[in-house]
This record gives C-alpha cells, structure tokens and sequence, in this order.
C-alpha cells in the first residue's frame, strides 16, 4: 500500500522530486533495502526509479540475496 502511494508522488524516475534532493539520498536507501524482501510487487514507478538510482549511484541492488 505505501508503494503504492510512493508510485504517484515519484516525478521523474531519476529524481522522486524532479531533481536530486536529500529525499533521494534518504529514500533510496529505503527502497534498496526493501529489494532484501522476496515477493514485493513493485509498482512500475518505483521500480523504475529504484533501478535508476541503483545505475545513477553505481549502487548494486540487494535481490540477489532476497528471502
């Protein structure tokens, strides 16, 4: 449900505000550490930013290790 919301406040998929913000360095990390979970559906926004940061960053996503 939170996704969710997040999904329809992200403006650009490599900014959530339209451009580089503190929110980004404090959301991202958030969302990285959520690919740890298995099974989350990932609303195409989200995943989409989460994904370009992760590139943006040089950042590897945590999936590889998800359970």
């Amino acid at each position: 449900m939170i996704l969710r919301a997040l999904d329809k406040l992200i403006v650009k998929p490599n900014a959530v505000n339209g451009e580089l913000s503190e929110d980004d360095i404090q959301l991202f990390p958030l969302l990285r550490n959520l690919t740890l979970v298995a099974g989350i559906n990932w609303p195409s926004r989200v995943a989409d930013y989460r994904d370009n940061m992760a590139k943006q960053t040089q950042i590897n996503l945590l999936s590889s290790m998800a359970i």
